[in-house]
């Protein structure tokens, strides 16, 4: 017979529990990456684009940061 035992966690619920950031529409995740992620896939409109539709996502990206470079210069 295999018997298991409950160990305490590494790290305390609030630190790895998002549930009320979730709740809320918030970040779920503290990986730098999948923040990134998240808001390419907001960006770009679903999960798992095509090659043309993250070019035209770039392109689009970058226009509108071009924009926002060109009004903090004057």
């Amino acid at each position: 017979m295999i018997s298991v035992c409950r160990s305490a966690s590494m790290f305390p619920r609030p630190v790895w529990n998002v549930h009320e950031e979730t709740i809320a529409d918030g970040d779920w995740t503290d990986y730098l990456s999948e923040t990134w992620n998240k808001a390419f896939s907001v960006l770009v409109g679903h999960s798992h684009p095509s090659v043309l539709v993250m070019v035209e996502a770039f392109q689009a990206f970058l226009a509108s940061f071009k924009q926002l470079i060109e009004l903090d210069a004057r």
